[in-house]
C-alpha cells in the first residue's frame, strides 16, 4: 500500500499534512484484553484520555503538568490519565450490573 501525501501550499511554507497532524495512539486493554481506552498524544505533547467509545476523559497538558476532566476541572497534578479511563471503565461496569 502506498502512502500518498497532500501538502498545503502557502506562500513560501510548505506543510505536509497528513505529518502536520499526526496522533501516536496508546490501549489502554484489561485482562480479558478488551479495549477499555485509548490515550492519544498530539505532536504538541498535549495528551487525551478516551474511554472505548472514544468519548473524552480528560486532557493532560505537560507544560503546566496538570490533568483535567471533561469539564476541564483540575484532576491532579501530573498525569493520571489511566486512572481517569479505569474509573470511566468502574462505573460503566456498575452501571450494566
Amino acid at each position: 500500500m502506498t502512502r500518498r501525501r497532500f501538502f498545503l501550499i502557502i506562500p513560501a511554507l510548505t506543510v505536509p499534512v497528513a505529518s502536520a497532524f499526526a496522533q501516536r495512539r496508546q490501549e489502554i486493554r484489561d485482562a480479558s484484553h478488551r479495549l477499555v481506552g485509548v490515550i492519544v498524544t498530539s505532536r504538541s505533547g498535549v495528551r487525551e484520555a478516551r474511554d472505548a467509545s472514544y468519548r473524552l476523559l480528560g486532557r493532560y497538558d505537560p507544560r503546566s503538568n496538570q490533568t483535567r476532566d471533561a469539564s476541564y476541572r483540575l484532576v491532579s497534578r501530573g498525569d493520571s490519565l489511566s486512572a481517569l479511563i479505569w474509573e470511566a471503565a468502574k462505573r460503566k461496569h456498575a452501571t450494566n450490573r
